[in-house]
């Protein structure tokens, strides 16, 4: 879940935006300071009118915060009272008074980085040159060329100032960008390989061991003379589930090697528990099985993790608990419940304690939204797996 942007900070200007409040209370010092100078500077010293110098003194501080939000209105109510305080002036400098060329600054350094370029540049040009205008049009005064071009040269300069700071500011925003973005393709680059490089693992070790399985319990008939009709019918078992266990082998592969064609391909759900339960039976495993049919059908998603848990428990009654009585039983009420109970068989430790069977059965139900319960019960050992009937 993002952070909640504090409004307070986005309303700032990009480069200062790392100061937070503290940006508004240095800002709010400055404005202040600049409303009670330009106000009494501009009535006393300037002869303005206290109307006019109040309004001019108002139009150049509060278009400052107007512009954070509306910077084209905060513009041209700033350009209203750049051409208010020259109008109304009489003493000198003259057009521009200091508190008109302090504020001038701001401004354009605020325009610069929260709005477009043009909105800081228009707004300088335009207000240099109706300064230009109103001093042409008032006749020479002695100081105002000079006063005009101190102001155009200090404004300019801190527009200058500003557009260099929001391509700073952009410049450093899409290098950190560029260099997450490099991150996450290092991340997913290696990812990739390691996937590549178990699936190159399996298959020469796990993929190569099965295939010589399979390949000796099919060739046993033809290589060891006089072999029993019960002892050749154990061997076509065990070639069957060797070739099942390649097949899904080579699933797995396809999935870790990105290929889409295994990741599409169907996978084992509730209507292979039965063949599962016979591939058991044929391996000696005493399993009884209640399965009761659930309409709707569940997605895939849920069917796979309790095919798995079924085939992991029962692979664990065979390496665990040689000559158990097994019983599987999936019940489907408001959810689904799949319980494999093994009683009887030689005493032994719980089957996986600490390894990674029964915590892989219990990260399968969590993923879907299920919950597998495992453990040791009086003669034996229950494994209880219950899955919703739909993913959220």
């Amino acid at each position: 879940m993002e952070p909640i942007p504090d409004p307070a900070r986005v309303a700032l200007p990009v480069p200062l935006r790392g100061l937070g409040g503290w940006a508004w209370v240095v800002g709010g010092v400055v404005l202040l300071a600049l409303f009670v100078v330009g106000l009494t500077v501009g009535s006393a010293h300037h002869g303005m009118p206290l109307g006019a110098a109040l309004i001019g003194t108002l139009l150049l501080t509060g278009s400052i915060v107007i512009a954070l939000e509306r910077p084209v209105v905060g513009a041209l109510l700033h350009v209203v009272g750049v051409f208010t305080t020259a109008l109304f002036s009489t003493g000198e400098p003259w057009p521009a008074p200091v508190v008109t060329i302090l504020a001038l600054v701001v401004m354009v350094l605020v325009l610069a980085t929260a709005a477009r370029w043009w909105v800081s540049v228009a707004t300088w040009a335009v207000a240099c040159l109706g300064l230009v205008v109103i001093a042409g049009l008032s006749g020479p005064t002695p100081g105002a060329v000079g006063n005009l071009i101190v102001t155009a040269s200090v404004t300019f300069a801190a527009l200058a100032v500003g557009l260099l700071l929001v391509l700073w500011s952009r410049a450093t925003a899409d290098l950190d960008e560029a260099r997450v973005e490099a991150q996450q393709e290092h991340a997913a680059r290696e990812w990739a390989e390691e996937r590549a490089r178990v699936a190159r693992e399996m298959h020469d070790v796990v993929a190569h061991s099965m295939s010589i399985v399979h390949m000796r319990a099919t060739s046993a008939r033809y290589r060891v003379p006089d072999l029993p009709d019960a002892a050749v019918d154990e061997l076509d078992a065990i070639a069957a589930q060797a070739r099942e266990a390649l097949g899904e082998m080579r699933g797995v592969l396809g999935v870790l090697r990105g290929d889409d064609a295994a990741q599409l391909a169907p996978q084992p759900g509730i209507a292979q528990l039965h063949e599962l339960i016979d591939g058991a039976r044929a391996a000696d495993v005493d399993l009884s099985a209640q399965i009761d049919t659930v309409d709707p059908v569940p997605p895939d998603s849920v069917q796979l993790a309790l095919y798995r848990v079924a085939q992991e428990a029962i692979a664990n009654i065979v390496r665990h608990a040689p000559g158990a009585t097994a019983t599987l039983t999936l019940r489907a009420d408001e959810s689904i419940t799949l319980t494999i109970s093994s009683r009887g068989g030689p005493p032994v430790d719980a089957p996986d304690r600490g390894g990674s069977g029964i915590r892989g059965m219990i990260e399968r139900m969590t993923t879907i939204g299920g919950s597998l319960e495992a453990g040791p019960v009086a003669g034996g050992f229950d494994v209880v797996a219950t899955a919703p009937r739909a993913t959220a």
